[in-house]
């Protein structure tokens, strides 16, 4: 295989993803020779160890999948809570914490149970005595998130949980990700995110005294991904959505196989978000699923938000085996799409996904010329946007190649971690200066003010790069 067809090759995806499945099984082979009956740890709750000692073992933690995978990185949160609590020192002093009280602070303070946290420790002013009593709530997300998406027939009492939007909960519906199936609640309590779950005997799954039974199935689409609308109100958009998202991949297909194909390989399922503000996200610890916001983008930003996250994806196939990036929080890089200095993953994770937005929009000019995106005829506005975004990641993402460069120098980025992003410098570095110059003419002829932003950020670009190597 070339070097130049790595980062689009189906082969060298699959690859990436059995790997991170292989690291997948080697993890649950060590927790499983590591517990056995005789297994206690003083940090966690009776009925906790009890269920685990019986879950780590069950079949369905047998394959790698997207939610076995978040149930892992849910138990390994458990597990660096305890170490957090064994090695905690506690400071006498009442206006400074200690290193590791300040971790374990920060622990909860970045966690799903923040705001209850906060109100609690102020409340008690007792950092130990609040952490395990979240530890508790952070134990009853693990016996419920098992119990909805792994095996419903475990036995346990009664815990809470938060729902997982990102996998299309909400606050009248459950999913079930594994099967891609859901179960509508009664209650329309809107602001509800908490829900209680039992199964007492082992065959009466309760979600807020409701009987469970996934029986309501999600639109499948063409590529194979699957549709999870997170309630009710938003089945009314059910077909628009299937349809829209349809045709975006259809053009994507179209103007880029490859990239249909990269598609297909990391993406699971598609959560439709309507929240003012909120950009299109996924998550690190949910491989394949990516919540794309259905209402305040346009279609060519559809096309961009499926690619842009699963971009992601494809990098967490990597981030989740290897240390490709250190943990460095110096913000010395400067990063275009910000135009601010952010730390060596910030521009990292940019080089990598902000890479699909611009084959895809070259992908869209050239195809287009070609008469091969199969009826969907850009409108002027819609082409103006296809040259300026051509444009705008090519120079912003070349322009980032030489810091990260210097972050591999300065061993913030490992030797896997650059060969990972040079697949992407090599498949830049085929595009030829006559293509980029027949963009730039055409968008000056269509729209001069979008030109002038394009020379705008050259010249800024090109300032900026002066002045940091002059400092």
């Amino acid at each position: 295989m070339k070097k130049l067809d790595k980062i689009l090759s189906d082969e060298f995806q699959r690859d990436a993803i059995k790997s991170m499945s292989l690291f997948y099984s080697d993890t649950i082979s060590e927790y499983r020779n590591d517990v056995n009956e005789d297994y206690e740890n003083t940090h966690l709750s009776a009925n906790f160890q009890n269920f685990f000692k019986g879950a780590i073992y069950n079949n369905g933690l047998n394959e790698f999948n997207s939610t076995n995978w978040y149930w892992l990185k849910l138990i390994e949160r458990i597990v660096h809570l305890i170490y957090l609590h064994e090695n905690l020192v506690i400071n006498d002093s009442d206006f400074e914490l200690s290193e590791s009280e300040d971790e374990l602070f920060n622990f909860w303070h970045d966690s799903d149970y923040a705001k209850s946290f906060l109100e609690m420790i102020n409340e008690t002013k007792d950092l130990l005595a609040t952490s395990k009593f979240h530890l508790n709530l952070l134990e009853g997300q693990v016996i419920a998130f098992f119990a909805t998406q792994i095996d419903g027939s475990v036995k346990f009492d009664e815990v809470s949980f938060y729902n997982t939007p990102e996998i299309g909960d909400g606050s009248d519906r459950v999913f079930n990700a594994k099967t891609h199936s859901y179960f509508n609640l009664e209650s329309k309590d809107p602001d509800r995110f908490i829900f209680t779950i039992s199964n007492k005997d082992g065959s009466n799954l309760v979600i807020n005294g409701e009987q469970v039974n996934f029986s309501d199935n999600a639109l499948q689409l063409s590529s194979g991904c699957f549709l999870h609308l997170s309630s009710s109100i938003l089945d009314k958009d059910r077909e628009n959505f299937f349809q829209r998202i349809e045709e975006a991949l259809q053009i994507i297909n179209n103007a880029n196989p490859k990239l249909f194909t990269t598609f297909t390989n990391f993406t699971k399922a598609i959560v439709p978000i309507n929240e003012k503000g909120i950009v299109s996200y996924s998550m690190q610890n949910l491989p394949g699923f990516s919540s794309i916001n259905m209402y305040e983008r346009d279609f060519l930003d559809l096309l961009d938000d499926l690619l842009h996250e699963n971009g992601h994806h494809y990098m967490n196939a990597f981030l989740n085996v290897e240390e490709l990036i250190s943990d460095d929080d110096e913000k010395i890089y400067y990063s275009p799409w910000r135009r601010a200095l952010r730390p060596v993953r910030g521009i990292y994770h940019a080089y990598f996904t902000f890479y699909w937005a611009f084959i895809l929009y070259k992908s869209l000019y050239v195809a287009n010329k070609s008469d091969s995106l199969a009826g969907f005829q850009p409108s002027k506005q819609q082409t103006i946007k296809i040259l300026s975004r051509t444009l705008e990641e090519y120079h912003m993402i070349n322009f980032c190649w030489p810091d990260l460069l210097s972050a591999h120098q300065a061993g913030k980025i490992s030797d896997e971690g650059l060969e990972v992003i040079s697949f992407i410098n090599d498949e830049l570095s085929t595009i030829s200066e006559g293509l980029i110059s027949d963009i730039e003419a055409e968008l000056k002829h269509s729209s001069i003010m979008d030109y002038e932003k394009i020379l705008e950020l050259k010249k800024h670009l090109k300032d900026t790069r002066e002045h940091y190597t002059e400092s």
